[in-house]
């Protein structure tokens, strides 16, 4: 992050573990964020 790879706000998106097996278990219980939608959709066109 400080080089500036990641924005801060991104980081919620990077899983960290010590083994193999402690990435995988917080793979099965990784949930994308709720994020606005930044699409217009054909209405707003």
């Amino acid at each position: 992050m400080r080089e500036g790879f990641i924005h801060r706000n991104h980081m919620g998106l990077l899983l960290f573990a010590a083994t193999p097996a402690a990435l995988l278990d917080l793979f099965a219980g990784w949930r994308p964020p709720v994020v606005r939608r930044a699409w217009l959709d054909r209405s707003q066109v």
